[in-house]
């Protein structure tokens, strides 16, 4: 068993001395930080880039010899660096990243589309929630990358998907085709008009 801190993420790494096969190794890790809390294993993780034999001796008679212990070292120094690098990569990107920004309230794609897709799916029934969708006239004059008509659509800070009732700051615009023209908002705007989100 070995412990690894990089930075505040603690990482335990279990290489079990009898499994070594053909050159390989189960490694299981265990990540403690203040971001996450997850294991994973890596059952492929080569050793012939890091030493041709490995020592699994735990005899005080027959100890390893100096260059296998130095290969052992090498092993866990190299399964460190290849966990760590997994940790840098985003554990939860869609979670964390705007799509849209209206004010200070942040809009992941996923919402974005929901949104649109309630949207659009009244708009094809021919309903409406608290009359929205309707229609947006841009009277703004956004240039949207898609061609018009457009429909306005709430979409909702709480992350719900809009169901009649205020409808909040915030819209989302698309055409009679199903696509997305922009998110738009009255917070910033002067009286009822609407700006751009972010």
């Amino acid at each position: 068993m070995r412990n690894y801190r990089f930075h505040d993420d603690t990482i335990t790494l279990s290489i079990p001395h009898e499994e070594y096969i053909n050159g390989q190794i189960p490694v299981s890790v265990d990540i403690q930080s203040k971001h996450a809390r997850s294991s994973s294993a890596h059952p492929n993780l080569e050793l012939s880039s890091v030493a041709p034999q490995i020592c699994t001796s735990q005899r005080q008679d027959s100890p390893c010899p100096e260059n296998l212990k130095s290969n052992n070292q090498q092993l866990f120094a190299v399964a460190a660096v290849f966990i760590t690098s997994s940790l840098s990569a985003p554990l939860d990107v869609e979670a964390r990243a705007c799509a849209a920004s209206c004010g200070t309230v942040c809009y992941t794609s996923s919402a974005v589309s929901a949104a649109k897709a309630a949207g659009y799916k009244l708009y094809s029934a021919g309903s409406t929630a608290s009359s929205y969708p309707h229609v947006y006239h841009d009277y703004e004059g956004f240039v949207f990358p898609v061609s018009g008509t457009y429909y306005e659509f709430p979409i909702l800070k709480s992350g719900s998907v809009y169901s009649g009732g205020s409808p909040g700051a915030d819209r989302v615009i698309f055409n009679t085709n199903n696509q997305l023209a922009g998110v738009i908002t009255h917070t910033g705007a002067s009286g009822n008009n609407f700006v751009e989100c972010s």
